[in-house]
């Protein structure tokens, strides 16, 4: 999973047999997958940004880790929050070439996608 190459000067951007693709690890990643995980970061901030909104208009938070996160302070929510979804896309990144790991972005990124309609919705609706 990881090597010396992981982080400084990756060799390997592609598996060498088309039979290894599933479960192979390399320590190079392309311009594919590096747009997806910045969709995703990007669909958190946007996420982390409207509840925030959503909170300071008087809503309520339903996820009770989420409001211990949020007693702590908006920058302990935020930086928690990044730092967990960071976290589970550099493994997704990682492991990239492992059917779970795609199932998981792709999950991921509707999921994130979902929830960018239901904000831009209670938003329209004037709702928080």
């Amino acid at each position: 999973m990881f090597s010396r190459y992981t982080f400084f000067g990756g060799r390997r951007h592609a598996i060498r047999r088309e039979g290894e693709r599933e479960g192979a690890f390399v320590d190079l990643y392309g311009p594919g997958i590096l747009m997806l995980v910045l969709l995703v970061v990007g669909l958190n901030i946007f996420d982390s940004f409207f509840t925030l909104v959503y909170l300071q208009r008087g809503g309520l938070e339903a996820n009770p880790i989420v409001q211990l996160l949020l007693d702590q302070g908006m920058g302990t929510f935020v930086l928690v929050k990044n730092l967990v979804i960071g976290f589970a896309l550099c493994m997704l990144c990682v492991c990239k070439n492992f059917s779970y790991a795609r199932l998981g972005l792709q999950i991921a990124i509707w999921v994130y996608s979902l929830l960018a309609v239901y904000h831009i919705f209670l938003y329209s609706l004037d709702m928080f």
